[in-house]
């Protein structure tokens, strides 16, 4: 209302207005507007100098580039049926079983060689600075070795082949390992060294030993080494020790269930076992 009111108080006093004389209506006008573009109040400008201009953009895109640098992780794995070797920046080998996966930032590896693991993973390390594997159940730490560690499930085992490991548990407890000796997690505390397997590894080359092991995880690793599925019919509550080879499934099958008294079928990819 109260703009109203201006309004009409304007249109008011221009109906009063005249042409000043001597002047044409458009004379009028245009000194009118040069009157009003010169009482404008003038808008503040501000110079940018290009050289600050140009260093805000390139300290923006090394801020970025720093991010992306140092929180950048590369992820690699293996599906069921395959096994992986490479090596890592430092010419660390890793094999890694099937289904397994681990997580590291390449770029700046030798500063800080960190890595997690999902699975089974077999490491060569190349002297230098202190080489972590994490996982959720423990974590290894070395220097320079050679070093087998399962991660799967509830399971985690470490075995030291050349050098000495540290190995701990979630709860702080420490094992030492050094050549030849073996810890697991046991009741969610790392057990005592003791001899490690040599066989334990071989699942490098597609062989796998088992000594008194639950059936369960053996049916596990056949379906994870032939990618396969496996339906049991028949109980998988007792252990196996024995051996199967990762060259022929039908064999493998036998040296696992036929010594249990179990009978196969195989169908394409799924077998039932009863």
């Amino acid at each position: 209302m109260e703009d109203n009111d201006n309004i009409d108080k304007l249109i008011e006093s221009a109906s009063r207005l005249k042409v000043p004389e001597g002047r044409s209506k458009e004379e009028a006008w245009n000194l009118l507007q040069q009157k009003i573009e010169s009482e404008k109040p003038r808008a503040k400008t501000f110079r940018l100098y290009p050289y600050l201009s140009i260093g805000i953009a390139a300290t923006l895109t090394l801020l970025v580039v720093a991010y992306f640098f140092l929180l950048s992780e590369k992820t690699i794995s293996t599906p069921r049926g395959e096994h992986l070797s490479f090596a890592l920046p430092d010419a660390s080998a890793i094999t890694l079983n099937a289904e397994s996966e681990i997580q590291y930032n390449p770029r700046n590896w030798k500063e800080n060689r960190t890595l997690k693991l999902k699975g089974e993973a077999f490491f060569e390390v190349t002297q230098g600075s202190s080489f972590v594997v994490e996982t959720e159940l423990g974590r290894v730490e070395v220097t320079g070795t050679s070093f087998n560690v399962s991660y799967r499930s509830s399971a985690f085992e470490v075995s030291c082949f050349s050098g000495s490991v540290n190995v701990k548990d979630n709860e702080d407890n420490t094992v030492a390992l050094k050549a030849g000796e073996y810890t697991q997690l046991r009741n969610n505390k790392l057990s005592l060294p003791t001899q490690a397997d040599e066989k334990k590894v071989l699942w490098k080359s597609g062989d796998f030993y088992f000594e008194n092991a639950q059936l369960k995880s053996v049916v596990e690793e056949l379906e994870r080494q032939f990618n396969i599925e496996i339906e049991m019919k028949a109980s998988s509550n007792g252990s196996y020790t024995g051996y199967f080879n990762t060259k022929n499934l039908d064999e493998a099958l036998k040296l696992v269930f036929t010594p249990m008294g179990l009978s196969y079928k195989i169908e394409g990819k799924k077998i039932i076992v009863q």
